[in-house]
Parts: structure tokens; C-alpha cells; sequence
């Protein structure tokens, strides 16, 4: 296995020429924090917590995530120098015996009824991670990442990304004049009262046929949602996507990021949520932003002698 990266829905604005594009990427779990610090990317990726042992323990054993290059010890973040030759050949050798120890003590784990959430956690410097990204804005990331001072595992996935990007055209998409129901509703009913949108949904091109666009939209947040434990292998099952979604999006409190790279163009080139010049479905839906009635809150008021306090 490589470091890849593919675009798998591309979209453009017509009004504003704001670009919605949604990539699929598999990088080293070891660069999953770095990705996840680039706050305008909405993400929804594979979990420690939801994939079964046996699956991830397989992996790390048949395909695991060895470095590119082992760099010699440096100040600082970034090194100029790789081992070669005889150290390079030990240091393989080092890692993948750390592999081999860590997947004895994962199975040791699971063998005695540990729950896998923890298990996999032993394993997961040696996982490779599959994740969906979806953005508006992602020229900082690339400025930043598709760089030679970046760690060079990002920087890899950085520059393919940056490649896939410049060379997709994106399917233009027009927007129109909207209208809301009041108070709580279902998706269906956003889409009946607004049936000309055009929408912005990874995966679109592996739907079932003669299914309507509330079943599509359904079916791209699900599918989205099913890469925390098992990427999509492209077999449909329109009922259990619908039951996915369901489940999502009507428990308390929802789970709404797989909802947040299905999204519809806007007339202006303002920001809702993380994206410019496009709607996310997960702000259409009631509630998305959970409230815990536990917090207590507090207000800022100015004393008698113009001194800032909190109540």
C-alpha cells in the first residue's frame, strides 16, 4: 500500500466560482493529527474505535505502514539526511520488529476481551488511514503541506493532492433562490419545497438507479459515515444506507459530520460553517449543533467602576 489521493467529487459555483472539491485519501495514521489541525477541511475518516480487531490486525500484518525514509537524528522538524545503505536496511528491520511485538500485544488484548477501541490503539502506528475531505478553501493547505519543510509523509500526500486538483475540471452547479420549512423537518421536505437544487455529494456516481435525490443525498451521507469502519467496496445496499442515515441523524445527540460534504451552492460567497459559497446539509439540519444542558452559563457585565467581571 501507497499514499494516495483521488477526487471523487469536484463542483463549481456558477454565481461565484467559489469550488467545492471532495477527495479520498489513504495516508500514515502516524500524519493524522497534522491533517486534522487544517480546521477548513471537513473530514470524516476510519476509527480506531469502530473498526473490528480482527480487520485492523490483518492489515498492519499483511500491508503495514513502513516510513518512506528514515531520516538521521536532527534539530528542529525537518531533516536533510536519510540513512542508507546498512542503517536504512537495520532500521526497516527495527521497525517492522516493533510491528510484530505491537500486534502480539494488541492480540494478547483482544485475546482476553479488551474492547477494540483500545486493542487498535496499540497498532496504530503501523495502520495506513483512509479518510474523505471536503473543502472550499484549500489553497493554505496545500501552501503549507505541499511544501519541502513538511513532514514527508504530508508532504507526499500534499503534492498528489495538489496534482489531482489542478488537472479535474469541475462539474458546474447552479444555485437558486431557497426556501426553509418551519420549525422541525425531514430532509424530504427541505427537498420537495426546493426540488431544482443542485447538489454537491461524494460517491454520487455509484448510486443505485431510479432512486429520488432525498435517497441520494441519504446515500452519500452513509456512505461517507461508513469509512470510520469499513471503506466503501462499491456494493449497494440502498436500505441499510438508509438506516445508516436514520440512525446519524435522529439519535440524540446527532452525529452530523458525514453531513458535511453533501452541500448545495449559495448566491453569495459568504461562509457557513467551514465552507465558502456553498451550504453543507449538516446546517440544514435542526439541531446539528448539540446543547448539553449541564453547562452552566455564564454572562460578562460591567461593574459599577467600569471593571470587565463575569458573573
Amino acid at each position: 500500500m501507497s499514499i494516495q489521493a483521488k477526487i471523487i467529487t469536484d463542483s463549481l459555483n456558477s454565481y461565484n466560482n467559489s469550488r467545492l472539491t471532495t477527495f479520498i485519501v489513504k495516508f500514515p495514521r502516524i500524519i493524522l493529527s497534522e491533517v486534522n489541525t487544517h480546521k477548513m477541511i471537513g473530514k470524516c475518516s476510519a476509527s480506531s474505535r469502530a473498526r473490528p480487531f480482527k480487520l485492523a490486525v490483518r492489515e498492519v500484518k499483511e500491508n503495514p505502514f513502513i516510513p518512506l525514509e528514515f531520516q538521521e537524528n536532527h534539530k528542529g522538524m525537518q531533516g536533510t539526511k536519510n540513512l542508507i545503505g546498512w542503517r536504512k536496511w537495520t532500521a526497516i528491520k527495527l521497525w517492522l520488529l516493533a510491528r510484530n511485538l505491537a500486534v502480539i500485544s494488541a492480540t494478547l488484548l483482544n485475546k482476553i476481551n479488551v474492547t477494540k477501541q483500545l486493542s487498535n490503539r496499540v497498532i496504530e502506528p503501523f495502520m495506513w488511514h483512509t479518510a474523505l475531505l471536503t473543502a472550499t478553501e484549500w489553497e493554505n493547505f496545500f501552501a503549507l503541506r505541499a511544501h519541502p519543510a513538511a513532514e514527508i509523509h504530508l508532504q507526499k500526500l500534499a503534492y498528489l493532492m495538489l496534482e489531482e486538483y489542478n488537472k479535474s475540471i469541475p462539474e458546474i452547479k447552479n444555485p437558486i433562490g431557497l426556501n426553509y420549512p418551519s420549525g422541525e423537518f425531514e430532509l424530504e421536505d427541505f427537498i420537495n419545497i426546493n426540488p431544482d437544487l443542485e447538489w454537491h455529494l461524494p460517491f454520487s456516481d455509484k448510486m443505485p438507479e431510479n432512486i429520488s435525490k432525498t435517497e441520494r443525498i441519504k446515500i452519500s451521507v452513509a456512505r461517507a459515515a461508513r469509512l470510520s469502519y469499513a471503506s466503501f467496496d462499491g456494493k449497494t445496499d440502498a436500505q441499510k444506507d438508509f438506516a445508516i442515515y436514520d440512525k446519524l441523524l435522529k439519535d440524540n445527540p446527532k452525529h452530523c459530520s458525514p453531513a458535511e460534504s453533501a452541500a448545495f451552492p449559495t448566491r453569495d460567497d459568504k461562509f457557513i460553517g467551514n465552507l465558502k459559497g456553498w451550504w453543507q446539509l449538516r446546517k440544514i439540519i435542526p439541531n446539528e449543533n448539540a446543547k448539553d444542558s449541564r453547562v452552566i452559563k455564564r454572562k460578562a457585565e460591567w461593574g459599577n467602576v467600569g471593571s470587565f467581571i463575569t458573573l
